[in-house]
Order: structure tokens, then sequence, then C-alpha cells
């Protein structure tokens, strides 16, 4: 079975796409049924309506948008082709805010389970399965002051509870809470992968931790997931680097932990060279992946035929002294 993690910025695009529009059709009503004096555009200025077709302004905003709302509408269409050619079983996200209800799709893949951020904006997050992959949301385990989605998935042999997980900056108490969900989760099932923007930095899973000050919120928050981690003897997937850039800044703040995944077999957690236009890097991880076999050729020395070796050495040996000879500039 195999995963990609990935966080949806595209999304904000496309709320901001909605708003726009609705402040647009808002200028366009003022203006016509309004206005007594001479006929202005709010875009360009000219001599027309605002709402005017030819207005060459309203025509490049309309195509923006237009561009904006087809690619989210579709998810991200970089994201979208990489799980499509990458055959992705199961989408892990995070960050995806507050998208309109019912444009959220992905081809072949079932409806996404969010839990989304209230009050503000931002946060949010989402369990996207295929439509081959036997899937149960967890209802159960989920709080309050925790952005944490659940689900029981299933493909082929494998078989595990998972959960994608947002964990804002600083916030030392939403921590405490997958704690206390981890372990009430692990009353009742022995398989279990989160993954999270964790927002949190440790030399455990971060190569660029080393020489930090201490007291960075970022610190102190990967020392709480290293005890959480500890506790429930989970398993760190990450191999060190980075998983988030920002400017000149480099972290690892991306997290994949799991217990009970290696009955499956071999693990295999990478991070993907598509550019999946966020600062985040997708994450696949893929459990029960199949190993390459390849053949080595093993030289049994005591039953080595030597007699025969050096038979042929020395009619090679032979050979390259003649050709030598024969061909040396006289």
């Amino acid at each position: 079975m195999s995963f990609i993690v990935s966080d949806v910025k595209a999304l904000v695009i496309l709320q901001q796409t909605v708003e726009t529009r609705k402040l647009v059709s808002s200028v366009h009503v003022h203006i016509v049924n309004h206005c007594t004096g001479a006929v202005k555009c709010v875009h360009c200025r000219g001599a027309h309506p605002s709402s005017s077709s030819k207005c060459a302004a309203f025509i490049k905003r309309h195509e923006i948008l237009t561009e904006q709302h087809t690619e989210c509408n579709n998810f991200s269409t970089p994201a979208a082709t990489s799980c499509g050619e990458l055959h992705i079983d199961v989408i892990l996200l995070q960050e995806i805010w507050q998208p309109p209800e019912g444009l959220f799709t992905i081809r072949n893949f079932s409806a996404p389970l969010t839990k989304i951020r209230t009050g503000k904006v931002g946060g949010g997050v989402a369990i996207v399965a295929h439509k081959h992959v036997r899937s149960v949301h967890l209802i159960e385990y989920e709080v309050d002051g925790l952005e944490a989605v659940w689900a029981e998935v299933g493909c082929g042999k494998v078989r595990t509870v998972v959960g994608s997980i947002y964990i804002p900056p600083g916030n030392i108490a939403a921590l405490e809470l997958l704690d206390d969900v981890i372990s009430r989760i692990l009353q009742n099932h022995s398989k279990l992968a989160i993954y999270m923007d964790a927002n949190a930095r440790n030399a455990i899973w971060d190569n660029s931790y080393i020489g930090i000050s201490q007291s960075r919120h970022s610190i102190k928050m990967g020392s709480k997931l290293e005890q959480i981690i500890d506790k429930h003897e989970l398993l760190v997937h990450n191999n060190g680097a980075a998983t988030y850039f920002s400017g000149d800044s480099a972290t690892a703040q991306d997290v994949t932990i799991t217990t009970g995944l290696t009955h499956y077999g071999n693990i295999d957690w990478t991070i993907l060279d598509d550019d999946l236009r966020t600062p985040h890097e997708g994450i696949m991880h893929e459990v029960g992946a199949e190993l390459n076999e390849f053949r080595k050729e093993v030289i049994n020395w005591r039953s080595f035929d030597w007699a025969r070796y050096r038979e042929i050495t020395a009619t090679a040996l032979k050979d390259i002294i003649e050709h030598t000879h024969t061909h040396t500039p006289v």
C-alpha cells in the first residue's frame, strides 16, 4: 500500500477566487443600479461599465480566476498527476484550509474525509482513499483542539489505522491531545500510521537540527513529540532530509511515525521529486513494498577448478604476449 503526504496551498487560491468573484459582483451591482454620474470602469478607469465584456482589465482578471478555479477544482493538477502516475492508494493532506463543499475532488478517489478548522482561516486536514481501498472514517477519535482526521484503511494484505494531522506552531496543548488519542487508538488497534505537519524539530528526524537555539518553539515541540514517540514505542520513518523550504530555511517538520507495520514487510519512505507547487515536499510511504531481486554469483573457492583456470589463463596470457610483440613498433 502506498501513501502520499502533502499540503494543499492551492486550495487557498480557490477560496480567494470565490471571495473575489463575490466582490466583483457587488461592485457591478453598485455601478449599474446606484450611480447617476458619468459611467466609469472601476478596473481600468475607462468610459464603460465595469461589467463590460470589452474591458481589458476585466477580461484578464476573468481569465486568471478561471484558470485558478480549474486548477483547484482538480486538486492542484501537479499533485493529482503525481498520484496517478505513482499509483497512490491513500492521500493524506494537511493545511487544506476551508475548501468549498463539492469542489475538493480527485479523479478515481473517494470523497475526502476532512476536519476543517472553525473560527479562523488556515489549518484543516484530509484523508483521501482510492476507490479500490476499503476506508472507514473513525470519527470517534476526533477531539476538539486537535486538527486530526482518522480512518481505518485496507488494501491487499495491508490494513491499518491512518491519521492526517496538523499541529500549529508552538501548540503544545495539541500534542498533549494527540498523546491521549494515540493511547485510545492503540487500546483497540495494533497498527497505526501517523502523517503529520508537526511544526516540530528534533535530531531524530531533522538533520538540520544541530546548532539551533534550544529556546525555539519548534525545538520544544520536537522534545514533546519525542516523548510521545518513546512512550508509545513508535517508529520514525524520516531519513533526516528537509521536507519544508522557505527562503534560505530548510527543515524537516513533517513527520511520519508508525507502529505494527513492519509485519507487512519492507517499508520505504521517500521524498518526491515532483513539484507540487507548495513549500512542503511530497512524501511517499510504501508499506509492504516489493524489493528488487538480483542474482549475485558467488565462487566456491574450495571446489574451484584450478587446473582449468591455469589452462585458460596460460592461453590468454600467451595471446596477449604475441599480440604485444607483433604490434610493438621498431
